[in-house]
């Protein structure tokens, strides 16, 4: 009987707004979390930008990549190998990408042999999802 009301308990919190597993983060917390994205993305910053404005380097603006359809960035022109994946930037799509762009996208024109390591391209993929407006920050955190 008690198991069955803690139960219930916890299932009424949750459908009731509680903050039990899914609660957000602090945006310190957030901010500490996505520390090691921030700096891992120093190595795309050769070719890539995080503007709000959405102007490209070499490589297209990634502010709001996460959720975005491949070869959306507004004035820049995409290999045809990207534009033929015809799909959205989604956590899985990124990671794949990340890891081997050349396998990924065989004739892509982006020059950089991949990051291998899994926890990395995680971070720099969770660093992404908070480079966005906010509604589509919103909307990317869900998935």
């Amino acid at each position: 009987m008690r198991l069955t009301t803690i139960s219930l308990s916890l299932c009424a919190l949750a459908v009731l707004g509680g903050t039990l597993p899914y609660a957000q983060s602090a945006p310190e917390d957030r901010q500490a979390e996505t520390e090691p994205g921030k700096k891992l993305f120093n190595q795309c910053r050769a070719c890539h930008t995080l503007d709000r404005t959405g102007d490209s380097g070499a490589g297209p603006n990634l502010y709001g990549v996460v959720g975005r359809r491949v070869g959306k960035q507004a004035e820049f022109a995409y290999s045809s190998a990207l534009l033929e994946k015809n799909v959205k930037w989604t956590e899985e799509e990124l990671d794949n990408f990340l890891k081997s762009p050349g396998d990924y996208a065989p004739g892509t024109t982006m020059a950089y042999s991949g990051m291998k390591d899994t926890a990395n391209r995680k971070a720099l993929i969770e660093y992404l999802k908070t480079m966005a407006p906010a509604k589509q920050h919103s909307r990317a955190r869900q998935h």
